[in-house]
């Protein structure tokens, strides 16, 4: 921190013993303070909220593997799935960031973060994105079950509201992150042969490096946070056999 005698020698015809010429002369001047009228008084401050948005928070802990394999005989199917969802929490001013993954053989733990952000109460985005398009392998069969592999699948629920699992929501498409209620991106693979049928049957998805972005504009400033990428891997198999 410079010292009072470094301020006057930087700002020539100030004294930093007075404050009144501080707030009144040179680069502080009418036009430039909060009120746009000098002096610049405390009170200015007082109700004054910096608009801000706080860094993506770690996805570590997001189990975004999972492979699950079921006999052949009798009636159960494998599922595989990683899912992600966003709330608007406008009373704590945060972001409320749930995840989980996992199969349908035992339950996934899910894990909750938050994201703050401050001086803002409009509409704050999310999207989705990937340096890889996704993949979806079959063996027998097709991913017959919504989501239908990745969010943005084409033959997933174009009507369907966009907070539900089996909506189409493209990459690199803003969503509004909703008060109540969430906007979910889900990767979900599951089998689907009928009977004890012994041809294996293996749905596959792959989507590698996939982040996701908040976004909001406040005044002509925008705001954007963007999470470290991730790489989501889910095999699903029912047969006489798992097929690695």
């Amino acid at each position: 921190m410079p010292s009072l005698n470094t301020v006057n020698t930087i700002q020539t015809g100030v004294s930093s013993t007075s404050l009144n010429t501080l707030s009144t002369s040179g680069v502080i001047t009418a036009g430039n303070t909060i009120d746009g009228v000098a002096p610049h008084g405390l009170n200015e401050f007082i109700g004054y909220v910096h608009t801000s948005l706080a860094d993506f928070p770690s996805l570590s802990s997001w189990v975004t593997f999972a492979s699950r394999y079921v006999s052949s005989y009798g009636g159960q199917q494998a599922e595989a799935r990683a899912s992600i969802s966003f709330q608007n929490d406008t009373s704590n001013k945060r972001i409320i960031i749930t995840y989980y993954g996992g199969s349908d053989a035992n339950y996934n733990t899910v894990y909750t973060s938050y994201m703050s952000y401050t001086g803002y109460t409009g509409n704050i985005n999310v999207q989705y994105n990937s340096t890889f398009s996704p993949l979806v392998l079959t063996n027998s069969g097709s991913s017959s079950y919504p989501p239908y592999g990745w969010p943005g699948n084409t033959a997933n629920d174009s009507s369907a509201a966009y907070t539900t699992s089996r909506s189409i929501k493209p990459m690199a498409t803003n969503y509004v992150i909703p008060t109540s209620g969430t906007v979910q991106f889900k990767w979900f693979i599951r089998t689907h042969t009928t009977g004890n049928q012994n041809t294996n049957n293996t749905q596959s998805a792959q989507h590698r490096g996939v982040n996701f972005n908040i976004n909001f504009t406040s005044g002509s400033t925008v705001y954007s946070k963007t999470s470290g990428s991730k790489n989501i891997e889910l095999t699903a198999t029912k047969g006489t056999q798992q097929i690695q």
